[in-house]
């Protein structure tokens, strides 16, 4: 078989057929905001790396981090909402989320090497 499959520690890539790259990554009960974002930020930067400009599409996968009328905590929004919708999906052409799909049709292939989350509503988590 010719078409590669790789797997990241800790977080499964898996490489269709040259034309896209499947990430997946779950956020744990324990996990919270900042731990996420840098893992899932990370994980955009090593598929870019390995596989230039593959399209990327990634599936969220959320365990715990609901309330007692199970909604989702603010972690997990935040994480979902703004974080992937602001700061990762440009450099994504698609995002599989518990809240949603998402689609974009103009990837970036030129994500930054830092990351850096300025939230005027969150000042406790500082520029991660």
């Amino acid at each position: 078989m010719s078409d590669p499959v790789g797997t990241l520690t800790g977080m499964l890539t898996t490489i269709t057929p040259r034309s896209a790259i499947a990430l997946r990554y779950t956020m744990r009960r324990d996990d919270g905001f900042d731990e996420t974002a840098h893992a899932l930020y990370e994980l955009v930067l090593a598929a870019q790396r390995e596989h230039p400009s593959c399209p990327r599409h990634l599936t969220l996968e959320i365990e715990g981090h609901r309330g007692e009328r199970g909604a989702f905590d603010r972690d997990a929004t935040e994480i979902q909402q703004e974080f992937l919708s602001g700061h990762l999906m440009p450099f994504l052409s698609g995002a599989r989320l518990p809240l949603g799909v998402l689609s974009n049709a103009g990837q970036a292939d030129d994500p930054p090497e830092l990351l850096v989350i300025d939230d005027a509503e969150r000042p406790e988590w500082g520029d991660a």
